[in-house]
């Protein structure tokens, strides 16, 4: 029984055997007979072969066949794709396009163009994706949107830019005559910006290895021990208080705080720590809500700060940097973050009027320029810097119409935190359709209006773009705004806020996680009498405390710095030197079209004179400045010209400052000469020359000038007889400390 079993499964597989011998022999044979020169009837018979052998069971046989079939697969593909297909080395691998019902150039490159690299892979056409995909871009861009590929505008096209790095090329006027309609037009242009969306994907796997700003695990523990420690907190015993303490240090261990968090030297005890504790924690949480980290370098580039980085700036040297709303280049192709130099800056600025301080804040968070960039705009305003810990206040040596006294004053301090930097390189500099289409618009307007058309250009798009590096991050502003009912003397109200600004933040909940110094006074102080009455006036003054900041959104600041884990919460907030800013005229020319080549001229014209102009009235700003000091000091020396010397007088000498050596003759001068010349010599530099004039005997005198400087306070010796100081009431360094005699 058993044998006749075998010889049966025997017969049975001997048959199986010569069927699929003679199936593989049928099937040659039809491979064999396939029309090498009719693609449309041919491919219907591949697909048909395909199938059958498909259903053969033996393995090798089925793969015998298909390398077969393979060999003459692109007899199936019209002729255009054909000679593609062969030209880049792919004579052999046509199976898949005609066994997916893709034998012609125009269907492959839809097909590229609309479906994603997974799906491509798994039908086994990435290798000819690879070879042959660039130049179908754009020819799929446009079948894919419904355009009629066949017509003679669309061909050209394709001819000249079959892939969307070539198209990039085209200049915008040979864009602008296609012989298309407006709607077609609009899809070419969506196309050249598409090239400059695609990041690579490894890079962008690479970067979705980003760590979490906070571990959620962790934070729900901390909200654990936070109940706890709020029941304790309920009880007076000192084994209560213990068990606070050790929960809250806990709590910090898990979140990461610094290790002296919770001593109790900062003035606050358990229940206010805990209080502030919880609001950490609730920054924390709503942390966990911030959205997922970008994935790759470019992503980060193109989003932060709502893709500022793209937009151009309006450059003046006589107004504060303002950034165009829209952008002015496409996204760069490729731009790497570095690690900066410079990862954090403390610094104070203080200023003689209410509200400045935060309306300079937001010149700095609307411009994304670095800090002292705006100062330019304040200048009028702007008492003084200070880096690092609040000390002495070291006064701006432009700042010379600061008014020595105010009713209000306000100071800031931010912490700026850089995590990452990059560089547009200016090959990458590839200006946007809207920008080119309308600088070109500059020359359709009448000769008359194209000035006027060149300042709506950098209004919209800026006069320059930053090609120097930039900075990621974040920036942390905490501001104090003081008034008063009484006029107060403008250094001592601003060191006064600052002191309140400091006492905010160093008794405060982690205050000290940015190395805020304690000391405040500095630079030359009045008379103790008169400073103590300066003080009572500062002391009776309302303080207003506020934050702001660009990145996070958090004022507290280690819950600040955690969040800049996240490359989601990165602000731009630094574009470079000015020193680096690139011309948008520059780049118009490098476009090589004469069309932007004149345009770029009258918008370098109209730039220039507009910034003469600037200057003019700035000059003219300067010389009413200069004819009120000089007009100050004839009225001091016209006081002294007509009056009659006292022999038995006395009178005052610098002891500190260096003396200055004149270029003519300084003693035995008469009296009108003596004091004409002094002007003269204070007129160079009326911020820090003091003059003394001495009387020698009769009508002859002798002449002295000083430099005093910045920082150093003027101190001075007394003299018999008659020595008279001359120096600006106005804006003498240290006018307020010159003796007087009675």
């Amino acid at each position: 029984m058993a044998k006749r079993q075998g010889k049966k499964e025997i017969a049975v597989r001997e048959e199986e055997e010569k069927h699929t011998e003679q199936m593989k022999m049928e099937l040659e044979d039809e491979i064999s007979k396939l029309p090498p020169d009719n693609p449309s009837k041919c491919e219907g018979l591949i697909r048909r072969l395909y199938q059958k052998i498909d259903d053969l069971k033996k393995q090798d046989v089925k793969s015998d066949l298909l390398n077969q079939l393979r060999s003459v697969s692109c007899y199936g593909l019209d002729k255009e794709l054909k000679d593609m297909m062969e030209k880049n080395g792919l004579e052999f691998e046509g199976l898949e396009l005609v066994v997916h019902y893709l034998t012609n150039k125009t269907e492959l490159a839809k097909y590229f163009h609309v479906n994603p690299q997974e799906v491509v892979d798994k039908n086994g056409l990435s290798v000819i994706k690879r070879r042959l995909g660039p130049s179908l871009e754009v020819l799929g861009g446009l079948s894919s949107k419904g355009i009629d590929v066949e017509q003679d505008w669309v061909k050209g096209l394709v001819k000249r830019a079959p892939s969307l790095q070539a198209l990039s090329r085209i200049s915008a006027k040979d864009l602008d005559e296609l012989k298309a309609n407006p709607g077609e037009k609009n899809e070419v242009n969506r196309l050249l910006k598409a090239e400059f969306k695609d990041t690579d994907s490894s890079e962008a796997e690479k970067a979705g290895t980003e760590k979490k700003a906070i571990d959620e695990e962790k934070l729900e523990k901390a909200k654990e021990l936070m109940k706890e420690a709020s029941e304790k907190a309920k009880e007076e015993s000192e084994e209560a208080k213990k068990a606070v303490n050790e929960k809250m240090a806990e709590i910090g261990k898990l979140l990461q705080l610094p290790a002296d968090w919770n001593k109790q030297e900062t003035g606050k005890g358990p229940k206010e720590l805990l209080g502030q504790l919880n609001d950490i924690i609730e920054q924390f949480d709503l942390a966990l809500e911030v959205s997922e980290s970008y994935k790759s370098d470019l992503e980060i580039v193109q989003k932060a700060s709502g893709g500022r980085a793209l937009c151009g700036i309006y450059h003046s040297e006589y107004d504060p940097p303002k950034t165009a709303e829209g952008p002015l280049i496409l996204v760069p192709t490729e731009v790497t973050l570095g690690s900066p130099n410079n990862s954090q800056q403390i610094n104070y600025l203080k200023f003689s009027e209410s509200m400045a301080a935060s309306r300079y804040t937001q010149a700095v968070k609307s411009s994304s320029t670095n800090i002292g960039f705006s100062v330019g705009g304040f200048l009028e305003l702007f008492v003084g810097e200070a880096h690092g810990s609040y000390a002495s206040s070291s006064e701006s040596q432009t700042a010379s119409t600061v008014k020595t006294k105010t009713s209000s004053v306000s100071v800031l301090q931010y912490v700026w935190i850089a995590t990452k930097t990059f560089k547009i390189e200016q090959e990458q500099m590839r200006l946007s359709m809207s920008a080119r289409k309308m600088a070109r618009s500059i020359m359709d307007a009448t000769e008359d209006k194209r000035a006027e058309a060149a300042r709506r250009f950098m209004n919209r798009y800026g006069s320059h773009f930053p090609a120097g590096l930039h900075s990621l991050g974040g920036v942390l502003f905490r501001i104090v705004d003081a008034e008063s009912s009484a006029e107060i003397e403008t250094s001592v109200f601003t060191e006064k806020a600052a002191e309140q600004l400091q006492g905010q933040i160093s008794v405060g909940f982690l205050g000290a996680a940015f190395g805020i110094g304690a000391s405040i006074r500095g630079g030359y102080r009045k008379a103790s009498g008169e400073v103590h009455a300066e003080e009572k006036k500062a002391e009776a003054a309302s303080y207003r405390f506020s934050f702001q900041a660009m990145g996070p959104a958090a004022t507290n600041p280690t819950t600040f710095t955690k969040l800049l884990a996240n490359n989601s919460t990165w602000a731009l907030i630094d574009r470079g030197s000015s020193q680096a800013y690139i011309p948008v005229w520059e780049l118009l020319t490098d476009l090589g079209d004469p069309a932007f080549a004149a345009a770029a001229g009258v918008l370098e014209k109209t730039w220039t004179n507009d910034e003469l102009k600037k200057s003019k009235k700035i000059a003219r700003a300067e010389h009413k400045i200069y004819d009120l000091i000089r007009g100050d000091l004839g009225v001091m020396t016209d006081g002294y010209i007509n009056k009659k010397p006292d022999p038995k007088g006395y009178g005052h000498r610098p002891k500190n400052a260096a003396q200055l050596t004149l270029d003519f003759p300084t003693i035995n001068l008469s009296r009108a000469d003596a004091y004409t010349k002094a002007v003269d010599i204070i007129m160079e530099d009326p911020r820090y020359r003091i003059c003394e004039i001495a009387w020698c005997v009769g009508d002859l005198y002798t002449l002295c000038c000083w430099q005093a400087t910045e920082k150093a306070a003027m101190t001075y010796k007394q003299l018999s007889g008659e020595h008279v100081l001359i120096y600006s009431k106005m804006i003498f360094r240290w006018k307020d400390g010159v003796p007087t005699v009675d």
